[in-house]
């Protein structure tokens, strides 16, 4: 190995007559620390993973799940071209995402009714959508810390929570990777100067797959329309032109989505509004979502519907939301602060569809629905930061949201756990709705489900004592007392229940049963109610059962007889029943 020689020239002497102080040699100055985007990216992802990992410890809860899933013969059913052709013509719930009921249906062929895989898969597909956010806004422009920013807050808001830690929600996570897909290659496109047909193809392929995720997908051709005001294109009707497909795509979809909304009769108790109702429950809506971008407090699952005529005043005032909102938008284009405008656009073209204006499901709001409109808040949010920050006040930025992040931390932290159970779900929405009938009902059948009659009962009684006028209740509660033989008050329960839903052939076998065990009515009486309901529903095996006794006690054996080969015919494995038709014949 080579060494360096010392030097030939002689060291100089320093003149200590020199007048000229001596200067030390100067040091480069210390570069400030940056961090690698790729690793501010990764430090998001694992945040996203903390957070949502207990989730696949979590049950199904008995709000969507069980129609979605477990007791959705479209998902149970073993998997063929059949069922999947069955899957794209049914509606679920009044909603056309078959999409993700085949997501659900691949998942029960492998592991049954097991809540993990499910949870899992929740799980990575909003970790491609964080990876998609992070990648959009850095093709809008962003730098690293402001795409990060925005990306960090779409990973864990609290008002994301709802989208991942409900299996049901499958919709949002599934609908949001393809939007987001065809939003990524919608901007390769344009960088490419509109050549990129590949980029161009693709973004048509993911927005079918999209909206056959979830019919909310219907935005994206005005969302990337806001993305053109943004990139500086000149507004023309070119820009709507070259979407023509992809709004005809949208047409199409939610046409059929529209038709399946309306195919189907609603819910019992599911309110049924005017349109100024409807406007003010979307004004209020509206307002709350904003609140709730900041300080996402009375973190609740479902928010019900207020009782129809009994809308609080702060309703009706809500809808001047719609009017100070597009003069927000207005002022803001007037001042040329594209990034404002396009922030407030982008939420209000995503949100529009779901701020139940036209039409309702069981709550008048829903975290869920801010999925992909709060990107255009959370690009805001980021704009106003890099302001402050370019203004001087970068240590006041970094303190006041770094204590905001670790709040909203906390509090996803939180709502993450709301989602274990059916009980720590109604639990959670009853501290803040106790005045409403039908979460305790829905807690009551979680009880049931798990083997707590008495907390049911208990629940349900509950339900009743708050006016509920949804005939499930009373059925439910009358079942629990005839299994506690108090027949008078299940028989009570099953009166008011067909008082609320009339000629119900369930309702009439059951109050026959214990009418008949409590002797409660005359024999004929008895009879006429299963006699009525078999008429309205020929297979129900418990109703030839009923008819039966009373036929063969009063020695009528032809007509026992009759009733037992219906029985059989329906349940031919009951071994009572053969030796009670033996008995009929002699």
């Amino acid at each position: 190995m080579e060494h360096a020689l010392p030097s030939s020239q002689p060291t100089p002497t320093p003149n200590v007559d020199d007048p000229t102080p001596l200067v030390p040699p100067t040091e480069p100055a210390p570069q400030p620390f940056v961090l690698n985007p790729q690793w501010l990216l990764w430090g998001i992802l694992l945040a996203t993973v903390a957070l949502f990992w207990p989730t696949l410890r979590y049950e199904f809860v008995n709000w969507d799940d069980s129609y979605f899933i477990s007791n959705n013969p479209l998902v149970t059913h073993k998997l063929s071209w059949e069922s999947v052709k069955a899957i794209f013509s049914t509606p679920v719930l009044r909603g056309y995402a078959p999409l993700t009921v085949l997501s659900f249906a691949i998942e029960y062929n492998l592991v049954g009714n097991s809540p993990t895989l499910y949870h899992f898969d929740n799980l990575v597909l909003h970790l491609l959508n964080v990876w998609l956010v992070w990648r959009i806004f850095s093709k809008l422009g962003l730098n690293p810390y402001s795409a990060g920013f925005v990306t960090l807050l779409f990973a864990v808001h609290p008002m994301h929570v709802e989208s991942v830690a409900w299996a049901s929600e499958r919709k949002d996570v599934l609908f949001g990777l393809f939007f987001l897909a065809a939003t990524d290659r919608y901007l390769a496109w344009h960088q490419s100067g509109r050549t990129a047909t590949r980029s161009l193809y693709l973004m048509y392929g993911f927005f079918a797959l999209s909206l056959f995720s979830k019919i909310q997908s219907v935005a994206l051709p005005a969302s990337l329309i806001v993305l053109d005001y943004y990139l500086q294109r000149p507004l023309r009707w070119n820009l709507v032109l070259e979407k023509l497909p992809l709004f005809l795509l949208s047409l199409l979809i939610g046409s059929i989505g529209f038709y399946f909304l309306h195919s189907e009769p609603k819910a019992a108790g599911e309110p049924i509004y005017s349109l100024f109702e409807r406007l003010g429950i979307g004004g209020y809506g509206l307002t709350v979502y904003f609140m709730k971008l900041i300080l996402p407090y009375e973190m609740v699952t479902l928010y019900p519907f207020p009782r129809v005529g009994q809308l609080p005043v702060i309703f009706y005032v809500s809808i001047a939301s719609f009017f100070v909102f597009f003069y927000g938008v207005w002022l803001a284009y007037k001042a040329n602060l594209r990034t404002v405008v396009t922030g407030l656009m982008y939420f209000m073209v995503n949100i529009a569809f779901v701020l139940q204006v036209l039409d309702g499901g069981q709550g008048f709001k829903a975290d869920h629905y801010t999925y992909i409109p709060y990107l255009g808040l959370f690009l805001i949010l980021a704009w106003l930061a890099e302001r402050f920050v370019a203004g001087g006040q970068a240590s006041r930025v970094y303190a006041v949201v770094g204590v905001w992040l670790l709040l909203l931390g906390y509090l996803s932290y939180k709502q993450v756990r709301v989602w274990q159970n059916g009980y720590t779900l109604w639990s959670n929405v009853i501290k803040s709705y106790p005045d409403s009938d039908r979460l305790y009902r829905s807690r009551a059948n979680y009880l049931l489900s798990k083997g707590y009659p008495k907390e049911a009962l208990q629940d349900y009684s509950t339900s009743i004592g708050l006016g509920t006028t949804d005939p499930r209740t009373y059925f439910s509660r009358g079942v629990l007392y005839a299994q506690y033989r108090k027949y008078p008050r299940a028989f009570a329960d099953m009166t008011k229940a067909l008082k609320l839903l009339p000629n119900f052939p369930l309702y009439l076998t059951s109050r026959a049963e214990y009418a008949f065990k409590g002797n409660l009515l005359p024999r004929q009486a008895i009879v006429n109610d299963l006699t009525r309901s078999i008429a309205l529903d020929p297979k129900q095996p418990n109703a030839y059962r009923y008819r039966y006794l009373i036929f063969y006690n009063a020695g009528d054996g032809a007509r026992a007889l009759s009733d037992a080969d219906a029985y059989l015919r329906l349940n031919p494995r009951e071994p009572t029943m053969y030796l009670a038709r033996a008995m009929a014949l002699e």
